[in-house]
């Protein structure tokens, strides 16, 4: 009984270790893979988003009046300002 359990122990131990390794082999191969993976992610977001971002906010500048978008912005910041106002007091 006591060979049975310590087989046992041993074989636990063994495939333990075993998957350990392999866990580290397969980490150590797809590593690379997922930061070329990362990297070229970022390079597209570059080469493409980045510059349809640029191209729609000056279109965007370009066609809607500087006095709609600086109400648009201003508004809610006095809005907020004067509820805060209002509820403290000031």
């Amino acid at each position: 009984m006591l060979e049975a359990l310590v087989v046992m122990v041993v074989l636990s131990l063994v495939f333990g270790l075993g998957l350990l390794a392999l866990k580290l082999l397969v980490a150590v191969v797809v590593l690379p893979f997922k930061l070329l993976a990362m990297l070229l992610g970022g390079l597209v977001t570059l080469v493409l988003v980045v510059p349809v971002i640029l191209v729609v906010g000056a279109l965007l500048v370009a066609i809607i009046p500087v006095g709609l978008v600086l109400l648009a912005v201003a508004l809610p910041i006095l809005l907020i300002g004067a509820v805060v106002a209002g509820v403290f007091g000031l």
